[in-house]
């Protein structure tokens, strides 16, 4: 795809997504996720996993590419 970091955002919860969060202009992880997976996060949502948290971001980014 050829895209930049900036142009990514990347959502996890595991040990194994913590390199991917931080590379990733939009970093994100979710509560009760792997302490590093959050560390890396820039955005820790505040809906669970399974209980809206992907919708939380999808939200989030909408509303940024309106005001931008």
């Amino acid at each position: 795809l050829d895209l930049d970091a900036d142009q990514v955002a990347y959502m996890g919860d595991d040990d194994i997504d913590a390199p991917a969060i931080a590379w990733a202009g939009v970093g994100v992880s979710v509560p009760g996720a792997m302490p590093a997976a959050a560390a890396a996060a820039r955005y820790i949502t505040c809906r669970h996993p399974g209980h809206g948290a992907v919708r939380e971001v999808c939200e989030q980014i909408l509303a940024a590419r309106v005001r931008t």
